[in-house]
């Protein structure tokens, strides 16, 4: 999160910064995989995701949890790993 005026010169969008694994970004514009270290963009629901050459300007992430996400189960495609994210 931004606050403070932090963010104040990138675009609005969502920002990723992949720590371990990989990731898969879709939308309406299409996809695009992450690997760990890398950092992405996705600025809207019709624009294709974007990598990014590095950190844009975001402020330190403090992961103070595991950083895993979804759920045991997984989702379909996803053959049950439970390392999962969705945003709608």
């Amino acid at each position: 999160m931004c606050g403070g005026g932090e963010c104040a010169n990138l675009a609005d969008g969502i920002y990723l910064e992949i720590l371990q694994g990989m990731i898969n970004a879709r939308n309406d514009g299409g996809d695009l995989d992450y690997g760990a270290g890398q950092w992405g963009f996705v600025g809207s629901r019709i624009v294709k995701p974007a990598l990014l050459p590095g950190n844009p300007g975001l402020p330190h992430f403090d992961q103070r949890r595991d950083g895993s996400g979804g759920n045991a189960e997984g989702t379909p495609g996803n053959e049950g790993n439970g390392d999962s994210c969705f945003l709608m």
